[in-house]
């Protein structure tokens, strides 16, 4: 995972952060991989790009729980902003039938917004 993650990075620095987005949204990029993908957020906890919930982008997450319990974005912005690392939250997964399922996230900065 973090191996597939730090891909990411590169691919922002190289290319525009329009041309980034665009490649974590799409499906058929290398950032999609069955249960990993890559998504991205800025610090205030808008969504970037997110290519399972294409709604999202442009929205705040900020104040949403994951599964009613813990602040998703807001703990994982807390770990990023420590560097880099892993967090663990529960989640909806729409490829399940919208189950609650525990997720492992490992996210990382990248200039003024961050990705995992």
């Amino acid at each position: 995972m973090v191996a597939f993650v730090h891909d990411a990075p590169a691919c922002a620095r190289a290319n525009a952060r329009k041309a980034a987005f665009a490649a974590f949204m799409n499906r058929s990029d290398p950032f999609f991989q069955d249960d990993l993908y890559v998504y991205a957020y800025d610090f205030g906890g808008v969504t970037l790009a997110h290519p399972l919930q294409t709604q999202l982008v442009g929205k705040s997450r900020l104040d949403e729980l994951d599964a009613g319990v813990t602040y998703l974005i807001r703990n994982l912005r807390t770990v990023v902003l420590s560097g880099t690392g892993f967090a663990r939250f529960r989640y909806v997964n729409s490829a399940h039938g919208n189950a609650t399922e525990p997720k492992v996230g490992y996210v990382e900065r990248v200039a003024d917004w961050w990705l995992g």
